[in-house]
């Protein structure tokens, strides 16, 4: 028996604080997206001028205004885990730290890792065709499933490989937390295999413990 359901409704023109809250009440953490996508394309399919492809729980959905230019913003739909401690603010639903929506901070498992950039995603799309204005450059959205796990469930690598077409352009923003700056990415890699021995940290506070990953290889 198939069971259908309807999708969440998502008002992509509510102000991007709330429209991030509406995001985090959405479990999407890895291997559970596909409430949010169905959301998300709901939402994707009002906006006259967008072509979308659905591939699993990922979304491209693109104008094809004949630019010369396309521009690519793109953002991952999943979440790590949720909170095993009690009373924890990083989890779902989101909460405001005043009480009041729209006011102070908010917390939740997303607000920052990445629901935010994928509420400036949807903001985008949904004004930027308004008033019969047309964006000087075409754009292509990105919404993804699985960035937070093994690379091998990636479904940025799965469109790649299903739509690779569909991802070309001349400049892409990925809107994961940078603080509100811009940083440089894909500047290269460099892959190998070094046995060493450390007391483990996670990157983001390597200074912590004394991580492998920040000491010096033997030469």
């Amino acid at each position: 028996m198939t069971v259908e359901t309807t999708p969440i409704l998502l008002d992509i023109r509510q102000d991007v604080a709330l429209l991030t809250a509406a995001l985090m009440d959405i479990n999407s953490v890895s291997g559970n997206e596909a409430a949010l996508a169905d959301a998300v394309e709901s939402a994707l399919r009002t906006i006259p001028g967008l072509q979308l492809v659905r591939d699993g729980d990922a979304i491209i959905a693109r104008t094809e205004l004949g630019r010369p230019e396309r521009v690519i913003l793109a953002g991952h739909l999943d979440t790590v885990p949720l909170p095993t401690v009690e009373g924890s603010l990083g989890t779902v639903p989101a909460t405001w730290e005043s009480g009041v929506p729209g006011t102070g901070t908010l917390y939740g498992r997303g607000a920052t890792d990445m629901k935010g950039g994928v509420a400036v995603q949807l903001a985008l799309a949904a004004t930027m065709f308004d008033g019969g204005a047309e964006p000087g450059k075409d754009v292509t959205f990105v919404f993804y499933d699985h960035e937070e796990v093994e690379a091998v469930k990636s479904g940025l690598g799965r469109l790649v490989r299903n739509h690779g077409h569909l991802l070309e352009g001349d400049f892409a923003i990925l809107l994961e937390p940078t603080d509100g700056t811009v940083e440089g990415g894909c500047n290269g890699t460099s892959r190998f295999e070094a046995t060493t021995v450390g007391e483990a940290a996670h990157s983001a506070r390597a200074w912590i413990a004394a991580t492998p990953s920040t000491q010096p290889l033997p030469s």
